[in-house]
């Protein structure tokens, strides 16, 4: 997959899809992910999902002893068992 600032490339973007935040940063209201079957595009809509409901969640503090979900990549052998990390 590959990611790219269209801001930067495209001066003729429809302004009804611009979302101001301040004098400095503009955002998309929508944009599109495609790729390649198999080039992660269901994986990274999953770890944005996995982000959205961490945040959300964070500050219950009655979820502090709970291990946090997540599916360990089952092709490498190397990391079986071992702690995830966010970076």
């Amino acid at each position: 997959m590959v990611a790219t600032d269209v801001t930067a490339n495209n001066q003729n973007i429809d302004e009804n899809n611009i979302f101001q935040v301040d004098d400095e940063l503009n955002l998309l209201k929508s944009c599109a992910v495609y790729g390649a079957n198999a080039s992660g595009k269901s994986n990274l809509v999953k770890a944005l999902d996995f982000m959205r409901l961490f945040v959300l969640n964070s500050s219950k503090e009655t979820q502090i002893e709970d291990a946090i979900n997540v599916e360990e990549f089952r092709l490498n052998t190397e990391t079986q068992g071992k702690p995830s990390f966010l970076k």
